[in-house]
């Protein structure tokens, strides 16, 4: 009878059981408020990456016209060829160098390069040639299909490219763009907010391995092109004045620079 325990020893050890269980579940309370609510843009981005791969769809930007609807600048869709190491060795290792040397020929580059990056089985990513044309897409992707490749081994994402159709008239007031497709002088950087347009995205869902997994696992956010600007240049009079002005130029040897101004004499314009 000495050794059984008094009732206030059971109600010590319930207390002590019962303050231990509360101050765990206030624990597990916390954790996962702190992850669900307070840390969840985290987590969800984190498992998102892991989840997902994500390709951006560049847009078009604007064309810019001159006072007639001629085009003075556009944009052209084109491809970006593209090399995945990590799918080449999942599904198609024996024939690796076979790869290499027929995607190298096609795109018109060094094999030897593409063999050094399918070693690096850590990069699925490797852009093989940037804006290749609708053949040279085409043939990428029948190649694919001809050796029954995995979908990601070798494929042609969209990109974009600008194009001048009457190359350097009236260049000092169009502008340009740079590589990445943003206007950097004239009408190109000026109204460049208006111009680029908005980006699409690719997104393809990825297996437990990191491997893309096929067409109908992937969404696609179409791009939002640009907007057009007409200018109140007339490009048949800008040319000859261009022209004109060129001519002078040589005859008088002028060394610094010189300008010109077509105006209506009757209006002023």
């Amino acid at each position: 009878m000495a050794n059984t325990p008094t009732k206030k020893m059971r109600n010590r050890v319930f207390v002590g059981v019962f303050t231990l269980l509360l101050v765990f579940t206030a624990y597990i309370c916390v954790r996962l408020f702190n992850v669900s609510i307070v840390q969840s843009e985290y987590y969800r981005s984190k498992a998102n990456d892991q989840q997902l791969s994500s390709f951006t769809i560049n847009a078009n930007r604007g064309t810019i016209y001159d006072a007639d609807g001629k085009i003075l600048a556009q944009s052209s869709t084109v491809w970006d060829i593209i090399l995945n190491a990590n799918s080449i060795s999942e599904y198609d290792k024996d024939n690796t160098e076979k790869i290499c040397r027929d995607v190298a020929e096609i795109c018109g580059v060094d094999y030897r390069k593409l063999v050094d990056e399918c070693e690096n089985t850590n990069h699925r990513y490797y852009i093989v040639k940037t804006k290749v044309d609708k053949e040279t897409c085409d043939a990428i992707t029948q190649y694919r299909i001809d050796n029954k490749l995995a979908t990601y081994s070798v494929y042609a994402e969209e990109n974009t490219k600008r194009d001048y159709p009457n190359e350097t008239l009236a260049s000092s007031v169009i502008g340009f763009t740079n590589f990445d497709g943003d206007g950097v002088y004239g009408i190109e950087a000026y109204y460049d907010e208006y111009l680029r347009g908005v980006n699409g995205k690719l997104v393809t869902a990825l297996d437990a391995n990191g491997k893309a997994m096929p067409y109908q696992y992937e969404t696609r956010y179409a791009a939002k092109d640009g907007n057009g600007i007409y200018l109140t240049i007339d490009s048949t009079l800008q040319y000859s004045l261009e022209k004109n002005l060129e001519l002078v130029l040589t005859q008088q040897n002028v060394q610094n620079r010189a300008c010109g101004i077509i105006m209506n004499a009757k209006t002023g314009a």
